[in-house]
């Protein structure tokens, strides 16, 4: 029990220096280097099958354990962190989600959130209001080995994501301005500061 409670702690302290919670898009969020990006609807991080997709990343990646966050929990009896093993269930998440009392869980509080593993080699970084999702890449070559559970998301490219029809509403011409897509590509085109 203790080295998987190690993993997690782990995974807990590689999502804290993965992102910066100061940053909100369409400045780039992670902090450290990171050689690609993908973005995806914010909406599959706060559907219970997240669970299997993050369990899929990894075993590819050879991890134990994952740490989700929720950056901007204002309660402070409330979780802010959710483990996701192995033996984690979509049931477990989706009860994290629907919360304790209907409209106070995580799903309704509509924070953002983020998630990376004791490996780090990936992270992934939401934010439901935009409905905006980017998952971040440590290798260049990464892309290849996670193919398969980064396409159960349609993730993709900003330039692709943009490209009407949009990914998603929240990458439609009518939810970004501009200015917006013009900021996403230069913040995300360049490795982050």
């Amino acid at each position: 029990m203790g080295a998987i409670s190690d993993r997690c702690q782990m995974a807990r302290e590689n999502v804290h220096a993965a992102v910066d919670p100061e940053r909100r898009f369409p400045r780039n969020i992670f902090t450290g280097d990171w050689s690609e990006f993908f973005f995806f609807d914010s909406d599959w991080m706060t559907d219970p099958n997240f669970v299997e997709l993050v369990k899929t990343f990894l075993n590819i990646e050879r991890a134990e354990c994952a740490c989700l966050w929720k950056l901007d929990e204002e309660d402070a009896n409330a979780p802010e962190f959710f483990s996701l093993r192995a033996q984690t269930t979509a049931d477990e998440y989706r009860v994290l989600l629907a919360g304790a009392t209907p409209g106070y869980g995580w799903v309704s509080a509509m924070e953002r959130l983020a998630c990376t593993s004791d490996g780090g080699e990936w992270c992934m970084y939401c934010e439901p209001n935009n409905e905006i999702a980017v998952m971040a890449l440590r290798q260049a070559d990464a892309a290849a080995r996670y193919a398969s559970p980064m396409a159960r998301v349609h993730a993709a490219r900003f330039e692709d994501a943009i490209r009407e029809p949009a990914l998603s509403y929240g990458f439609s011409e009518r939810a970004l301005s501009r200015e917006w897509r013009d900021e996403f590509l230069r913040q995300y085109s360049a490795s982050p500061r």
